[in-house]
């Protein structure tokens, strides 16, 4: 299950630095060929990360 969730990790975080949707769509297909459980929960992590925005960047309150 470690190897699974490294794996998932890898293609996670190589995704993110593609910026374009056609770059990502890509590599996504590539790295995820053959396995569509894999690119499931690469894209449920994606959209994840990009609702997160901005949130916990900033402090809830003033630290003052």
């Amino acid at each position: 299950m470690t190897a699974q969730l490294d794996e998932l990790k890898t293609i996670f975080t190589s995704a993110l630095q593609r910026r374009s949707p056609s770059d990502r769509e890509a590599y996504l297909n590539e790295a995820c060929a053959g396995n569509p459980d894999l690119r499931a929960q690469v894209e449920a992590l994606l959209k994840a990360h990009n609702m997160a925005g901005s949130f916990l960047e900033e402090p809830a309150v003033d630290p003052q």
